[in-house]
């Protein structure tokens, strides 16, 4: 009974990895689990807020992927006061799943805070496997006021179902503003592709997607601001993508004119899914994300664009761009703009076009393979197998 048990899990998992597999992250570290999104392009990681003395908190968003106006802000009423928040991990088996269905190991953690002034005076992180028994993944200490990026745990790498923070105000400062927390997993891993998680960071960070963005040419135009690498590269504060000319991007002032981002991949990967991070107090409108599975060089692919005398939806789409999402009238800036594909697929390239005309920018980029529906459910019956197998050992 033991034999056909483990060969039927062993067939399970082989048909689960021939459905939608991309392959692996190329670094298991570049991984925020706080980001996870499922099928029907659903958030998976949830939060809940708690504290001791807290006057309020009036903004709650702290891992959308978008600047201010969406951190957690909020304040306190004095000094030794605690904000704390917990977040529950995405998966179907109460934790962010890597190939086999096993909870990832985390094991670095990232703040950006809203100024200097509202960054915690301690910050500690800790995980959980139940949400009632709480280990410590990193002690209590002072951010003094600065952004930090990819922390070591102090407790090493831990595998967790639930974290949370602690923020205090022992500075004696009431006010609170944490634009934007990730965990990441612990480097080492293989995490497939298609688990919900930003995929194009680890593309950027491997080498293996190239970015460009337009110059003034026909009806064209260069953004005014900011940095095309800047919206892929995993943070929201700091810099932005403005539309016409030179930091994460910024719409062109000009009427009649357009701009646009452009990823061109070493391959074609699976892609279901994106959000645009919105910028502080600023959005844009009047935009169109397209996708391509073709053969061409990135230098091909912007020279075909670079030539259009009117780049609009019928000449992009005539080049064998496929048209995925589109936004009209009304700026979205923060919390930002989420978006399906309107055809999910396998792509090479991936363009985002806006209108010139326009202020506003907006702070990163970030793309997802969502796991399909039946990968999930043959997910837990691969599990459930597993655990019926060694109950009967």
């Amino acid at each position: 009974m033991n034999r056909v048990l483990v060969s039927s899990s062993f067939a399970l998992v082989a048909a689960v990895n021939s459905v939608s597999f991309a392959g692996f992250f190329n670094d298991s570290a570049n991984v925020n689990v706080l980001r996870q999104y499922g099928p029907g392009d659903v958030q998976l990681v949830t939060h809940t807020n708690s504290g001791t003395g807290v006057g309020f908190i009036n903004r709650d968003a702290p891992n959308d992927g978008a600047q201010w106006n969406t951190e957690t802000g909020g304040g306190f009423n004095a000094s030794n006061q605690t904000i704390t928040q917990s977040f529950a991990l995405g998966g179907p088996n109460g934790g962010p799943i890597n190939f086999n269905g096993s909870p990832v190991t985390i094991g670095s953690y990232s703040a950006e805070w809203d100024g200097g002034g509202r960054a915690a005076g301690t910050l500690s992180l800790e995980y959980s496997l139940d949400n009632a028994t709480w280990f410590t993944a990193d002690a209590a200490f002072s951010p003094a006021g600065s952004d930090f990026s990819h922390r070591t745990l102090s407790a090493g790498p831990v595998t967790a179902s639930y974290v949370r923070y602690n923020a205090t105000n022992t500075n004696g400062d009431t006010s609170f503003g944490l634009t934007e927390l990730r965990v990441y997993a612990q480097t080492g891993q293989n995490i497939r592709q298609d688990r919900g998680y930003n995929i194009l960071h680890d593309l950027r960070d491997a080498g293996k997607a190239s970015v460009a963005d337009s110059s003034t040419a026909n009806q064209w135009i260069a953004r005014n601001g900011g940095s095309a690498a800047a919206m892929s590269d995993d943070l929201v504060n700091g810099q932005e993508t403005k539309s016409q000319s030179g930091t994460e991007f910024n719409a062109a002032n000009n009427t009649g004119v357009r701009s646009y981002l452009l990823y061109h991949f070493d391959d074609a990967y699976r892609i279901d899914f994106g959000t645009l991070g919105g910028s502080k107090g600023q959005g844009w409108h009047d935009f169109e994300i397209y996708a391509m599975n073709g053969n061409g060089s990135l230098v091909s692919v912007q020279g075909a664009l670079d030539g259009l005398s009117i780049p609009n939806v019928g000449s992009i789409t005539g080049l064998g761009w496929v048209l995925q999402n589109s936004h009209g009238a009304g700026d979205v800036g923060s919390p930002g703009y989420d978006f399906s594909f309107a055809t999910p697929g396998s792509y090479t390239d991936v363009l985002v076009v806006w209108d010139g005309g326009q202020g506003g920018g907006m702070r990163e980029l970030q793309l997802f393979a969502i796991p399909e529906p039946a990968s999930m459910s043959l997910l837990g019956v691969v599990m459930l197998g597993a655990v019926r197998r060694r109950s009967r050992v």
